[in-house]
Order: C-alpha cells, then sequence, then structure tokens
C-alpha cells in the first residue's frame, strides 16, 4: 500500500522496467526520500509470482521463451536499481559485487541457453543508461537518508537459495586471506 502523497513526490512505478524489481525501485526511491518503508508480518498480500512471464509462455505455447523473457528483464532492471537509487558511497562499496554476481549471471544464462534474452536485457540497460543517469542526478538531489542510514537497512548477507554464490565468496576469501 502506497500513500497518494508519497508517490505524487517521487513518482509512481518506473515504466522503463516493464515488469520485475519495478517494486524495489519504487521502494528505494520512497526511503531515499524520507518516506518509511514497513514490513508487516501479519499483513496477506496475494501476488501472482510470473504472472507477466507465463503469460507469455502461454501465447508462445514455449517454457524457454518464459525463461527468456525473465532472463532479459532481470538483466536490464537489476543494473537500473543499482544506477538509479544507491548513492556514491554505497555503490562504490557494493559494485564490485554486484559487477561479479551480475557477470556470473550472464555466463550463467549463456550456459543454460538464453544468451539472446541476457544479451538484449544488458543491452537495452546500456540503451536506457543515459536516461538512468538524468534520473539518478535527480533522486540523489531530493534524497533525505544519509549513506549511513541506508546501509543499516541492507541485509549483509546472500539470499539462502545462492548456494553457488555462497560457494565462490567463500573461495574468494580464502584467496584473499592466504
Amino acid at each position: 500500500m502506497y500513500r497518494v502523497s508519497m508517490l505524487k513526490q517521487i513518482g509512481v512505478f518506473d515504466q522503463d522496467f516493464f515488469a520485475y524489481y519495478e517494486d524495489i525501485d519504487l521502494s528505494f526511491r520512497a526511503q531515499l526520500s524520507g518516506w518509511k518503508v514497513a514490513y508487516v508480518p501479519g499483513a496477506v498480500v496475494r501476488h501472482a509470482v510470473g504472472k507477466t512471464s507465463s503469460r507469455l509462455a502461454k501465447r508462445t505455447s514455449k517454457k524457454q521463451s518464459s525463461n527468456s523473457f525473465l532472463t532479459e528483464q532481470y538483466m536490464r532492471n537489476l543494473p537500473f536499481i543499482v544506477v538509479k537509487d544507491l548513492p556514491a558511497g554505497i555503490l562504490i562499496r557494493v559494485l564490485p559485487k554486484f559487477a561479479l554476481v551480475y557477470t556470473i549471471m550472464f555466463f550463467r544464462a549463456i550456459f543454460d541457453g538464453r544468451g539472446g534474452a541476457a544479451l538484449k536485457g544488458t543491452l537495452a540497460f546500456w540503451y536506457k543508461l543515459p536516461k538512468k543517469l538524468i534520473e539518478r542526478r535527480h533522486i540523489q538531489k531530493h534524497r533525505k537518508i544519509t549513506n549511513q542510514h541506508l546501509w543499516s537497512l541492507f541485509i549483509h548477507d546472500l539470499p539462502p537459495n545462492a548456494k553457488n554464490l555462497r560457494k565462490l565468496f567463500s573461495f574468494w576469501t580464502k584467496r584473499r586471506s592466504s
């Protein structure tokens, strides 16, 4: 649920996202502008996860096109969030790991037969980058929270299902410490 006054202040969903991560971008911009975003454990939300991509799959009757659609959206939209929403002080801290994970995602898509979709999403990101940098300037100019406060909101761990990334980071940490 969003307050109308918040949406009037920060804007609505960024149409360049089309699908996937547009809600994260909106919440990020809200928090940067000083709005509170709350997690309410007792709330019940019915969200048709993957509905857009499954609709695409039904139209084309190919499971691969659904996965390709997801890949294209992820490869375009994840960097949008990083570029638009992260203040410079945090961007510097996050960018190396993000670049590594993004590169792994890209090559994983190639190995899984979705290289064309990964390339299409990546090229779409680079095409829209100048626009996102202009949006970034506006977002960061009107930011009301400190880097320290924003950093405290981050979960400083990998998602629970990121087993391969955990192995990679464990390997990397051992190599750096030796």
